[in-house]
């Protein structure tokens, strides 16, 4: 399989919050990968994600505007805006 990425990801096991909308509650996940131009997410639960979310990871202090890439299961690629 032919890796397209522009940047490699390092691993990581890091909590992530995400939200969707500033009215909607924050959903916790699993942070799995991560690099300068996107990350690899574990969601708790098959969400239907079509527009943009916030990523947020708490103890770095850090949160990325995001679009899904793509998905499997509950597993997502994301790719900071």
């Amino acid at each position: 399989m032919m890796d397209r990425r522009k940047t490699p990801r390092l691993r990581s096991y890091k909590t992530g919050r995400i939200r969707f909308h500033r009215d909607w509650p924050i959903v916790d996940c699993t942070v799995r990968n991560l690099s300068p131009a996107g990350a690899c997410v574990d969601m708790p639960g098959e969400f239907n994600i079509t527009l943009g979310f916030e990523l947020t990871l708490p103890r770095e202090n850090k949160a990325y505007a995001c679009r899904q890439v793509w998905r499997q299961g509950s597993r997502i690629g994301v790719a900071f805006s």
